[in-house]
C-alpha cells in the first residue's frame, strides 16, 4: 500500500465514522509517510498532526479576541463559490458558527479557518485589495485597536461551472 492509498483509506474511514467532507479530513490529517519496516520495526507510518488553524476548530474555549481568516472554495449546484472572510472572534468555534449562519452547513464544512492573516494564501492574494490587506495586517497585530473592533469582512464570488 502506498502513502496516498493509506491516506485515502484513513480519510474514507474518518468520513464514514465521523461525517464531514473528505476534503476537510484530508486537511486535518495532513501528510502520511510510510517508513522502512526494516529500520523502524516499531512504527511503519507517520502522521503529521495538524494544528486547529487547518480547519478542525478548537476545544470550544473562548479566549481573547483575535483575527481569524477563512477561505472557502466549493462547487454548489451549477456555481463555483469562492469566499474569503476575516473577523475578530474569540475562537474557531465562534468563527465556524458565524460561517454556518451566513453560508449554511455545506459551505461551512468546506471552510479552512486560520488564526491571523496570510496574504500569500491564494484566495486572499486574488480577492483582497492592497488597502484591505494592510487593514487586516494591522488588526492581526493589535486586536484591541479601533480598526479591529468589530471587524467582520467577507468577499464572495460566484462563477458558472
Amino acid at each position: 500500500m502506498t502513502a496516498s492509498q493509506l491516506r485515502d483509506f484513513l480519510v474514507t474511514a474518518l468520513v464514514n465514522q465521523n461525517g464531514g467532507s473528505p476534503r476537510r479530513w484530508r486537511i486535518a490529517l495532513g501528510p502520511v509517510q510510510l517508513r522502512d519496516p526494516i529500520t523502524e520495526a516499531d512504527c511503519d507510518l507517520s502522521l503529521a498532526r495538524r494544528s486547529p488553524e487547518y480547519g478542525q476548530g478548537d476545544s470550544g474555549k473562548c479566549g481573547d479576541p483575535e483575527l481569524y481568516t477563512c477561505t472557502i472554495s466549493a462547487l454548489v449546484g451549477s456555481q463555483h463559490v469562492q469566499v474569503f472572510a476575516a473577523m475578530i472572534a474569540s475562537g474557531h468555534v465562534e468563527v465556524r458558527s458565524r460561517l454556518r449562519r451566513r453560508y449554511g452547513p455545506l459551505l461551512e464544512d468546506e471552510a479552512i479557518v486560520r488564526a491571523g492573516f496570510d496574504w500569500s494564501e491564494p484566495l486572499a492574494c486574488a480577492m483582497v485589495s492592497d488597502a484591505m490587506a494592510h487593514v487586516l495586517e494591522m488588526a492581526a497585530e493589535e486586536q484591541s485597536s479601533p480598526i479591529a473592533a468589530g471587524l467582520d469582512f467577507q468577499i464572495e464570488q460566484r462563477f458558472a461551472a
